[in-house]
């Protein structure tokens, strides 16, 4: 049988009133380190409150995901499975933003209508109009798709080449590659932090320079040691 690597390859002082009694004169540094103090606490205290919001989301479309898994794995297409199923994916991912006012419902409704670019990436994504037209024709694709390991590695990177929405492709990319993996009996494959530079600059090039097999090569490695029971994703080190 071909090794699982074969198969897959195919971001002055101021015056301030009021400051310990009227006209305390307080100096630059004083007042600069008490507001660059107070800013950094507020932003520590959004960018928490946005963490959270984001594990929560990702935790309810996991759930999604895994009734898609179900019905892979009862053996209907998988194709068509992600085809129907991506939408709900995508709004549970960030359903608890709209929860607490940070999104608006109608932002989830259907794929972008404006320009995305991606952060240190050479890629261009689609516009708008050629986004509402690639989609359809990428699920035809998928579901008429029969070899799974072409379904893991072309349904990932088409979806985040095409970038059908404003946020959380690369989520709803990996998403999709597990259902499409859980459809060819490959075990739930997580891309670790620690190889994350790796995982960029392989999508970097297949998206650039159409070339394709670094990007397979390294899910092939990855599903590997997943199938030999390597671990493959550690926790950052406190």
């Amino acid at each position: 049988m071909a090794s699982i690597n074969a198969l897959f390859v195919g971001v002055a002082e101021t015056e301030i009133s009021g400051v310990g009694g009227a006209g305390h004169r307080a100096r630059p540094a004083t007042v600069f380190n008490s507001l660059l103090h107070n800013t950094l606490t507020m932003v520590q205290h959004n960018s928490l409150i946005g963490a959270q919001l984001a594990a929560r989301g990702y935790y309810q479309a996991f759930e999604a995901v895994k009734s898609s898994v179900a019905s892979v794995l009862a053996n209907e297409n998988p194709g068509r499975v992600v085809d129907e199923d991506h939408g709900g994916w995508y709004r549970e991912l960030f359903a608890p933003s709209v929860a607490a006012g940070i999104v608006k419902p109608s932002d989830l409704a259907g794929y972008r209508s404006g320009r995305v670019f991606i952060r240190n990436s050479m890629h261009v994504p689609l516009t708008p109009n050629a986004v509402r037209d690639a989609m359809p024709v990428f699920f035809e694709m998928l579901e008429a798709e029969e070899h799974p390991a072409v379904r893991v590695v072309l349904g990932h990177f088409i979806f985040v080449y095409i970038h059908p929405y404003m946020d959380g492709n690369g989520r709803m990319g990996r998403f999709l590659m597990n259902v499409m993996m859980a459809a060819g009996s490959y075990p739930w494959t997580v891309i670790p932090v620690q190889r994350r530079a790796d995982y960029m600059a392989a999508l970097e090039r297949a998206s650039v320079h159409h070339d394709i097999v670094p990007f397979s090569r390294f899910l092939g490695e990855l599903t590997r040691q997943g199938m030999s029971g390597e671990t493959t994703a550690m926790l950052p080190a406190s």
